[in-house]
């Protein structure tokens, strides 16, 4: 049997000699406590100097405790509202995430984060993995309150959850980076206000309807989270080997090159499905575009209607057919809303070359993710309702779908770029309706970044 690595490589690994890993304990710079309801809105962390770090370990650790609404005194209508975890976690709750090293942005801070979250993880993980990893870990199912004593006056769950996926630079290529070659690497979190929350009504309603007379306003409920502290995996070789690897490329090449993804959210508020929403970016790879729809008023006095993002309510239910979860976020609740046909257009060409119905849109998403052969990938997305209903999220790719690294997508550098996602009414393609609803439109963009780290700690970041 033939060794499983070239000689050549095999020689360079054996050199590697002391090497040891270990897991470091970090402290927020601020309090150890965020969110509405602990009156802090931000989370800062600083990753540890003079270390190898893995980016793709770096977790976050607390405990989401959610407050209710007792019910009004001498009202026989008014019932209790309680606060749930909503769905995705700590994920589901950021605002926005921000990297920067020395005090240069390494990214444009997108926000809102959480739809950003909903997109990738709903299309990209698989089902398995939301129902082993993330519900133990980060709270992937939306579960009904259980009060914690007959006098409960928390009136919300109480949950540990853990956050060990973050979308942006720590997905970064490679993802062990020498913080020795960098200026102090800080991470900064802006959190959501209370309007993400999901909310449960007392008696019966279960997770569904609200009774008479306990119609909430926006902050009725509120979130905070606890006992904040994040962990990071640190490596160590004992030979300089790696030093000297280093050293070698930049004396070579000028610089060490780490590759990583940053994203952007466009939105508009629009008054029917014949609208559509536009943005722009300059970047040396646009790798893909997505769009989303969201209600973004309250349709009517009738509760079974999806109703605004921007409110508190019940969490809605997930479309028919569906398999794993039950019911969504109204925050990150995207529907095709009456669509029938879309497309989007970079500088004015067209993509795809026709009208997308709302189904193909999945299937771009499939064949975009290089999974249509393979049987062991998927999404979370059960139904073809539960896709129109709840995960509405279609795209399109520009770069080649097996590697992020080394094959670019759109070069739009230097160039006036537009980009569009137009949405077409059509109640003949699919039967539904729904078009003259006012909606929220949003559209993401993912593009790649190149961060150079030159000698004496200097960095520069190519968009």
């Amino acid at each position: 049997m033939s060794d499983p690595l070239p000689s050549n490589v095999l020689y360079y690994v054996n050199q590697i000699a002391g090497y040891s890993k270990n897991t470091t304990r970090l402290q927020n710079l601020n309090a150890e406590t965020a969110g509405p309801g602990a009156g802090s809105s931000q989370t800062t962390v600083t990753m540890p100097t003079n270390s190898i770090i893995n980016l793709k370990s770096l977790a976050l650790h607390c405990k989401f405790k959610g407050k209710g609404v007792a019910a009004i005194s001498g009202n026989a209508n008014s019932k209790r509202i309680y606060a749930l975890c909503p769905r995705g976690g700590i994920s589901a709750l950021v605002q926005k995430l921000s990297w920067s090293a020395g005090g240069i942005a390494l990214d444009n801070g997108p926000s809102p984060y959480s739809v950003i979250h909903a997109v990738k993880n709903t299309t990209e993980n698989s089902l398995d993995k939301m129902l082993s990893d993330q519900k133990v870990l980060n709270n992937s199912v939306i579960s009904a309150y259980t009060p914690l004593t007959p006098t409960d006056t928390v009136l919300g769950q109480e949950i540990d959850l853990i956050c060990n996926e973050w979308y942006g630079f720590t997905e970064a290529a490679p993802c062990f980076i020498d913080t020795n070659l960098l200026p102090e690497m800080r991470l900064t979190i802006q959190w959501e206000g209370n309007n993400v929350l999901p909310i449960e009504y007392e008696s019966g309603a279960g997770l569904g309807n609200p009774q008479a007379g306990t119609d909430p306003t926006v902050g009725d409920c509120s979130y905070s989270l606890t006992n904040m502290f994040w962990t990071v995996d640190t490596v160590s070789f004992s030979n300089g080997l790696l030093d000297a690897m280093n050293e070698r490329m930049m004396r070579d090449d000028g610089a060490l090159d780490v590759v990583y993804p940053q994203y952007q959210v466009f939105s508009v508020d629009a008054v029917s499905v014949n609208s559509g929403v536009r943005g722009g970016v300059s970047t040396m790879s646009l790798d893909r575009v997505y769009g989303m729809q969201r209600n973004s008023k309250k349709a009517d006095d009738n509760y079974q209607l999806p109703r605004s993002y921007d409110l508190q309510q019940p969490p809605i239910k997930c479309g028919d057919g569906q398999i794993g979860f039950q019911y969504n976020n109204a925050f990150t609740n995207f529907a095709t809303l009456g669509l029938g046909e879309y497309q989007f257009k970079v500088n004015n060409a067209p993509y795809p070359m026709y009208r997308e119905t709302a189904l193909g849109g999945y299937n771009a998403i499939m064949t975009s993710n290089a999974r249509t052969y393979k049987h062991n990938e998927g999404s979370q997305i059960g139904s073809a309702d539960c896709w129109k209903q709840n995960a509405f999220t279609p795209m399109i790719s520009l770069n080649h779908p097996a590697d992020q690294r080394f094959i670019s997508g759109l070069d739009l550098r230097s160039i006036n770029s537009q980009i569009n996602w137009d949405t077409y009414q059509n109640l003949t393609l699919n039967n539904e309706a729904g078009g003259d609803k006012a909606r929220q439109l949003l559209m993401l963009t993912q593009q790649t970044s190149l961060m150079k780290i030159g000698g004496g700690r200097s960095l520069a970041v190519v968009a």
